[in-house]
């Protein structure tokens, strides 16, 4: 019996030590549950970082690492300069942004030989984070934005990849529009997607 009850006192001193140390190493920052629910989002059991809702203003589109271009199924991809760019954040949504790009190649893909001008623009209207469609390892976003080509203004939405850190917002995606809304025909069989990369920085 003596040697249970020295036992057991061992066994709470040293919890008790465990549980001190622990508390000491965390300096009792341990950030609270509802903290981590505001700033990130639960997928398969995985919690991954998400914009915070104190994220608002204009997010200047970064020319250098920002591209968009178009490529045809047969023939050589046009890349455009990007000219300016934004992205207008709200309470850490994107609600909109216009970035427009200049390409002197934009009449020489197939199909374009008529198109008026050299200017393209993408008008994000926003992103929709897909959780039916997205699982732990596979993110899935839809960016619903407008596309002006040829002096005529469309909606396009496509799948995209997002990724979030304080103060950047980034986003890839890849659509392949109906041209025939832009006054554009191809031939038969031949598509032109549009490429998008959009790095945006406060």
């Amino acid at each position: 019996m003596k040697n249970f009850l020295i036992f057991l006192v061992i066994a709470v001193v040293i919890v008790a030590g465990y549980m001190l140390l622990k508390k000491s190493n965390n300096g009792g920052n341990t950030p609270d549950a509802a903290d981590l629910e505001s700033s990130q989002t639960n997928i398969g059991g995985k919690r991954l970082e998400s914009p915070s809702a104190n994220e608002s203003g204009s997010y200047k589109v970064d020319q250098k690492v920002s591209s968009i271009s178009l490529t045809p199924s047969t023939g050589d991809a046009v890349e455009f300069d990007i000219k300016s760019g934004e992205l207008l954040i709200q309470s850490g949504d994107i609600v909109g942004g216009k970035t427009i790009a200049s390409s002197s190649r934009l009449n020489k893909l197939p199909g374009f030989g008529a198109v008026v001008g050299n200017e393209i623009q993408l008008e994000v209207k926003s992103l929709v984070f897909e959780r039916a469609r997205s699982t732990t390892d596979n993110l899935v976003y839809r960016t619903d934005a407008e596309l002006t080509v040829n002096g005529k203004t469309f909606p396009v939405s496509f799948d995209s990849m997002f990724r979030y850190q304080a103060g950047e917002y980034y986003i890839t995606g890849q659509a392949t529009p109906d041209w025939k809304n832009w006054g554009i025909s191809l031939a038969s069989g031949q598509t032109v997607s549009i490429n998008m990369v959009i790095l945006a920085n406060k």
